[in-house]
């Protein structure tokens, strides 16, 4: 995991975990009848995959005497508890209680659970209010994706965020030309969406391949679901590929965790380095902001000099009725 030295910025009236799905692990690192546990804001969880290749998440306390569930083991589609060798389904149902009776047994609270392109999407909150988004024109299977190690950052998820949807910083520190207005803006469904299209001006090696990949045009749009959870969806030249970026609130900050992904083709080896490349081009553009976001204290622009400006004013707004009323407008063009 790489860990960047930045010091923690303040939010206001923003949920410190918003309701949404989270990238919790790449299906690789869940093996059959293993467990794994992880923390996504205050909630600890262990995910576990049982015998016949499932996988599930439930909370990591056993109900019973609050037991961590980590050190239990897989029995076929169960979950056992190392205290008190409790049985839990996958949906978090007592099935057996030695010694005694399983039913009326409380039951062990658990989650959505999602797997698709390899990877494990958890739900956290109240809901799930949404389905795990998917890439425009894409089922289930059509894609070949690849997980990447996770960043940590000492910063808010809503920071990260901010940070990637704030197009003058686009323009002034990854060298992007706007090529017209862009369309910005909440939408129903606990979404805000960013879309623009732009040459590049940079000259780094990322910047010189991704110029002769996209022709000079490179189309994006960035879709933030219940918040922390971003679908970038890039057409560079005639091939499409995209990002599921998840911000996993931490008690120090924030890990990201990032998908990448495009539609399968004809040729596996193709496939392959067209997804090492996008993974590539996604690390140059990152590096960019490591030294910009030292020290950040992320707070709503003032006063509200340019679009850019205006655009991330219309972010916080969204950030701020996350969970509560929403509020949506329409998508509006500068």
């Amino acid at each position: 995991m790489t860990v960047f030295s930045v010091r923690p910025a303040a939010g206001r009236k923003i949920a410190p975990c918003p309701s949404t799905w989270y990238l919790a692990a790449a299906s690789a690192d869940l093996k059959p009848r293993q467990i794994l546990a992880l923390r996504i804001g205050e909630t600890e969880l262990v995910l576990y995959r049982d015998a016949r290749g499932e996988a599930h998440a439930l909370a990591a306390h056993c109900v019973h005497m609050g037991c961590h569930l980590k050190t239990g083991t897989v029995i076929d589609d169960r979950l056992r508890c190392p205290l008190h060798f409790r049985q839990f389904d996958g949906a978090g149902r007592c099935r057996a209680v030695p010694g005694g009776r399983a039913e009326g047994a409380p039951q062990q609270p658990s989650y959505p659970l999602d797997e698709r392109y390899g990877a494990i999407f958890v739900y956290i909150g109240d809901g799930p209010l949404f389905d795990l988004p998917m890439p425009h024109g894409l089922a289930h299977g059509d894609c070949a994706s690849r997980v990447l190690e996770p960043f940590a950052f000492p910063l808010p998820w809503h920071a990260l965020v901010a940070n990637g949807c704030d197009l003058d910083h686009l323009q002034t520190v990854h060298l992007r030309q706007l090529k017209e207005p862009p369309t910005v803006g909440a939408l129903p469904g606990r979404r805000f969406q960013v879309r623009y299209r732009t040459r590049v001006l940079g000259k780094r090696p990322a910047d010189l391949l991704l110029r002769q990949l996209s022709g000079d045009d490179v189309r994006a749009s960035i879709t933030c679901f219940g918040g922390s959870l971003m679908l970038v969806e890039s057409m560079i030249g005639r091939r499409r590929s995209f990002l599921l970026l998840s911000m996993l609130p931490q008690p120090e900050g924030t890990v990201i965790r990032c998908l990448v992904g495009m539609p399968r083709g004809r040729w596996h080896l193709a496939d392959e380095v067209g997804v090492r490349t996008a993974a590539w081009l996604f690390h140059a553009f990152l590096s960019r902001d490591v030294g910009v976001l030292e020290g950040q204290r992320l707070h709503r622009p003032e006063p509200l000099i340019t679009a850019g400006d205006r655009y991330l004013a219309q972010l916080f707004d969204y950030f701020e009725n996350l969970d509560r009323a929403p509020v949506y407008e329409s998508a509006t063009e500068a």
